[in-house]
């Protein structure tokens, strides 16, 4: 996981000129161990915790997944696909 989190921030600067400025957790305790700490830390990163039951902190997430599921649907429809195809859209 650690290695993947050195890849994701390697890839947002090379490939897209970006630098991340927050890395947003949820509740667990899975991201805060002192290695990743100083991942986020040698990055400048700043790392929050959300608020447990505040849906209305992963807005994006939930709104790029409702899009992507139109988007399936809508390709499902076009294609005239029964419902045992769904999984091909």
């Amino acid at each position: 996981m650690i290695d993947r989190a050195r890849q994701f921030i390697a890839y947002a600067k090379n490939q897209h000129n970006a630098l991340i400025g927050t890395w947003q957790f949820d509740g667990e305790t899975e991201f805060l161990n002192d290695m990743f700490k100083n991942i986020l830390h040698n990055n400048s990163i700043l790392s929050e915790t959300s608020v447990p039951y505040m849906h209305q902190q992963n807005g994006h997430a939930e709104q790029l997944n409702h899009m992507i599921m139109n988007k399936a649907q809508s390709m499902h429809f076009c294609a005239c696909l029964t419902d045992t195809r769904w999984e091909f859209s």
